[in-house]
C-alpha cells in the first residue's frame, strides 16, 4: 500500500535501465585504462566518482520501490547486498592471497592478509588511509588497494536502510530528502575545505569526503520520484547536444585531471555532469543516446563492471610482480581481466542464493583464519616460507629482517635529540626557508661538509658519518630527486603526480653559505640520465659560492627489489641457485650499464667544474656487481633495488674512509 501521497515508482525504470549499464561501462573502462596506461589517461581514476553516484541512485531508487511495494525488511535488504557483492569480492580476495603467496615475502604478505580482512569487513578505505607512509610497499604491491571504494559504498549500504527505509516506508520522502541533503552538503563542504589544505590519502580514501558523491545520486532518485519526471521529452538534436557536452566534460576530466587537482572537491562536479544527465534526462523511450548506451557491448560490459573492477587491479599487480611490461602485454592482460570477470559473473549466476550466501560466509572465515594464524602462530609463516621458498627460506627471511632494521634506523634519525637530528635538512618534510635557516644555524660553530642528494645520497651521508666521526656532515636531502631544481611526473593509484625537486635551491644554498661554514659540497644520488642536465646546470652555481663540488658515483641499481627477486627465483625449488652477483651491463637484474653511466657522468661533471670520484669499484668488479656483503648469504647488499642494508653501509663506510681521507682530508674537517 502506498501511503506517501506520491505516485509509485516506474518499476521497470528503476529496476533495470540498460543505459545505466552503459554508463557503468564507461566508468570501469576509464579506471582499467588508467591503471594499465596511466600516461595515456591520467584522470581515468575519476570513473570511481561515477560509480559512487550511480550506486547512490540505484540503491535509493530500489529502496523506495521496495518500500512502497510493501517490502520493509531490512534483513532482506542486507541479504540481497551480500548475495550481490560478497561472492565476487571473496573470490578475488582468496585468489589474490593464494596467488601472491608464491611471490610476496613476509612483510608484503602480512599486509596482503591485513588488507584482505579489512576488505572483507568493508573498512579497507580506512585501513589504507592509516597504513601509508614513506616505507610502505608501493601501490603496485597492494593487490586489494582498489577495494577502498567498495568499502565506502558498503558503508553506505549498511547505514542507508537503518535510517531511511523506515522513513520511506512511512512515506516521509521529504524528511529523507532533507537528511540526505544536509549530509551531502556537509560532506561536500568538508571535501572542499580539506582540498585547500592537503591532497592524497586523507582526502582520497575518506568516507567523509566521498559521502556527497553518493548523496548526489541518492538525491537524484528522490527528485525523480517526487517530481514525476520519469520521461523528459527533448528533440533528438537537442538531446544529442546535451549528451555531447556532458560527455566532453567527462573526457576532458579523465585526460586532463591528475593529482594536482585535489579530488574530491568542486572539480569533481565536472565528471559528475555525465551520470547526472544520463540518469535524469535519458529516460525517454526514443533516444539516440539511450540506444547507444544500451547496445549489447556496453550493456554486457556494464553488467560485469563490478567483476571487472574487482579483477583488474590484482592483474595489474601481478604484471608488476612478474615484471611483465609492454603495451602488447597490457592489452593481453586487459583481455584476461574480461575473461576472468565474465567467468566469475557466469559461474556465480549458476549458484543458488543459499549457496552464494554459504560461500560468502566461508570465504570471510578462511581469510580470518589466515589473519589470526599469522599473528598467533609465528611457525605458520615459517612453514609457509619453507614450503614456498625451500632452501632459500632462511636467506629471504634474513633479507626481510635487514629491510626492517634499515627502516627503523632511518625513521629514528629524525627523532628529536637523536645523534643526527641537527644535521638533517630535508625537503621531505616540506621545509620552508626559515626551517633551513634553523637547521643550518644549529651547525654554525662547526666546519661542515654539505651533502646534497636523494635517499641513496642519505645512505652515503650515513656512511660518511660512520667513516669520519670527527667531521660534521650536514645533509640537504629530498627523496627521489637529483640535486637540482626541476619537476617530473610519476603515477600513483589516485592519479598522476608532479614532484617538485629542491625548490628554491639557489636561495637555500645562499642561506647555508651565510649561516654556517663549509668548503665542500658532495653530491650523491641515483644518476638517471634523464636528469643529468639539471644537476650539471646547477654545479656552476654551486661553484660561485667558492665551494669545491665533488660528485660521488656511480652505484648500480637493480631492476627489482632484491627480496622479491629471491622469492621468484625460489619457485624453481631445488634447481634455484642463489646468485653471488649480477651483471654490470644493463641486462638481467642490472638496471643500467654502470661503467658507461660513470664514464659519461665523469665527463659531464668535469666540464661543469666538479670533481668526480668513482666509487663503482666498491659495488662492482670486472666480472659483476655484489649482491652480498659476505659469502654466507645472510648479509645482503640491498634491501630493495638501490638502498644499502645496514651491514652494507658498515662495509661502505670502511671503503669511503680509505677512498676519501687522502683526497679531501676529511679527517681534518673539524679543524
Amino acid at each position: 500500500m502506498n501511503n506517501s501521497g506520491l505516485p509509485p515508482l516506474n518499476i521497470k525504470s528503476f529496476d533495470y535501465r540498460k543505459e545505466i549499464d552503459g554508463l557503468r561501462s564507461i566508468a570501469v573502462i576509464s579506471v582499467i585504462l588508467f591503471h594499465f596506461f596511466p600516461e595515456f589517461l591520467p584522470g581515468g581514476y575519476l570513473g570511481v566518482d561515477i560509480f559512487f553516484t550511480i550506486s547512490g541512485y540505484i540503491i535509493t531508487a530500489t529502496t523506495i520501490n521496495k518500500a512502497l511495494s510493501g517490502d520493509h525488511s531490512i534483513l532482506r535488504f542486507y541479504r540481497r547486498r551480500i548475495n550481490r557483492l560478497i561472492p565476487s569480492l571473496s573470490l578475488v580476495i582468496l585468489t589474490s592471497i593464494v596467488f601472491f603467496s608464491f611471490f610476496f615475502t613476509t612483510p608484503d604478505f602480512i599486509k596482503l592478509i591485513n588488507s584482505g580482512i579489512s576488505s572483507s569487513l568493508y573498512v579497507s578505505n580506512w585501513y589504507f588511509l592509516n597504513n601509508t607512509g614513506y616505507f610502505d610497499s608501493s601501490s603496485y604491491l597492494k593487490p586489494l588497494l582498489h577495494t577502498w571504494s567498495l568499502s565506502i559504498e558498503e558503508q553506505f549500504y549498511i547505514v542507508f536502510p537503518l535510517v531511511f527505509l523506515p522513513l520511506i516506508s512511512k512515506g516521509k520522502i521529504r524528511t529523507a530528502s532533507t537528511i540526505i541533503s544536509v549530509v551531502t552538503l556537509l560532506s561536500l563542504s568538508y571535501a572542499i575545505f580539506l582540498s585547500t589544505m592537503t591532497a592524497g590519502e586523507s582526502l582520497y580514501f575518506s568516507t567523509t569526503t566521498r559521502a556527497w558523491q553518493i548523496g548526489v545520486g541518492s538525491l537524484l532518485a528522490l527528485y525523480i520520484h517526487c517530481y514525476k519526471n520519469k520521461e523528459i521529452c527533448l528533440n533528438s538534436t537537442l538531446e544529442l547536444v546535451f549528451f555531447t557536452t556532458s560527455f566532453g566534460f567527462y573526457m576532458y576530466s579523465i585526460f586532463v585531471f591528475d593529482s594536482e587537482y585535489n579530488i574530491p572537491s568542486l572539480y569533481s562536479f565536472i565528471p559528475l555532469i555525465l551520470p547526472l544527465q544520463i540518469i535524469f534526462i535519458y529516460n525517454s523511450k526514443q533516444s539516440i543516446v539511450k540506444r547507444a548506451l544500451s547496445n549489447s557491448i556496453m550493456s554486457f560490459t556494464g553488467k560485469i563492471s563490478y567483476q571487472l573492477y574487482l579483477w583488474h587491479w590484482p592483474v595489474v599487480v601481478a604484471t608488476t610482480v612478474l615484471t611483465i611490461k609492454g603495451i602488447g602485454y597490457n592489452i593481453l592482460a586487459i583481455f584476461g581481466v574480461f575473461i576472468l570477470s565474465w567467468v566469475t559473473y557466469y559461474m556465480l549466476s549458476l549458484l543458488s542464493k543459499k549457496a552464494i550466501f554459504v560461500f560468502s560466509v566461508a570465504s570471510v572465515f578462511v581469510v580470518s583464519v589466515l589473519f589470526v594464524g599469522f599473528y598467533t602462530f609465528p611457525s605458520f609463516e615459517i612453514a609457509r616460507s619453507n614450503y614456498l621458498f625451500g632452501v632459500n627460506a632462511s636467506t629471504i627471511m634474513s633479507v626481510n629482517t635487514q629491510k626492517d632494521e634499515y627502516e627503523e634506523f632511518i625513521e629514528s634519525i629524525a627523532y628529536p635529540d637523536s645523534k643526527y637530528d641537527k644535521t638533517v635538512c630535508s625537503n621531505d618534510n616540506l621545509k620552508t626557508r626559515v626551517d633551513f635557516e634553523q637547521c643550518f644555524e644549529s651547525n654554525r660553530e662547526n666546519k661542515n661538509v654539505l651533502v646534497i642528494g636523494d635517499s641513496t645520497g642519505r645512505d652515503t651521508w650515513l656512511a660518511l658519518n660512520m667513516a669520519f666521526p670527527d667531521a660534521n656532515f650536514v645533509l640537504f636531502h629530498q627523496s627521489s630527486c637529483t640535486p637540482a631544481t626541476y619537476s617530473f611526473m610519476y603515477n600513483t593509484t589516485y592519479g598522476t603526480k608532479y614532484k617538485n625537486c629542491f625548490p628554491n635551491m639557489d636561495e637555500i644554498l645562499e642561506t647555508a653559505d651565510n649561516t654556517m661554514r663549509f668548503d665542500t659540497i658532495i653530491l650523491a644520488f641515483r644518476f638517471f640520465p634523464e636528469h643529468w642536465e639539471f644537476f650539471t646546470n646547477k654545479i656552476p652555481k654551486m661553484r660561485k659560492l667558492n665551494k669545491e663540488v665533488v660528485v660521488l658515483g656511480v652505484a648500480p641499481i637493480l631492476t627489482d627489489h632484491f627480496h622479491r627477486y629471491l622469492g621468484r627465483l625460489s619457485l624453481l625449488g631445488e634447481n634455484a641457485n642463489i646468485p653471488d652477483q649480477f651483471s654490470n651491463d644493463g641486462t638481467g637484474l642490472s638496471y643500467w650499464d654502470t661503467k658507461k653511466i660513470a664514464k659519461k657522468t665523469k665527463i659531464m661533471s668535469t666540464e661543469a667544474g666538479a670533481k668526480f670520484v668513482d666509487i663503482g669499484d666498491f659495488f662492482c668488479s670486472e666480472t659483476g656487481c655484489r649482491l652480498w656483503v659476505s659469502r654466507d648469504y645472510n648479509q645482503a647488499m640491498y634491501w630493495d633495488s638501490s638502498h644499502l642494508t645496514l651491514s652494507a653501509l658498515d662495509d661502505f663506510q670502511l671503503y669511503l674512509k680509505s677512498k676519501l681521507a687522502d683526497e679531501f682530508q676529511l679527517k681534518q674537517a673539524d679543524d
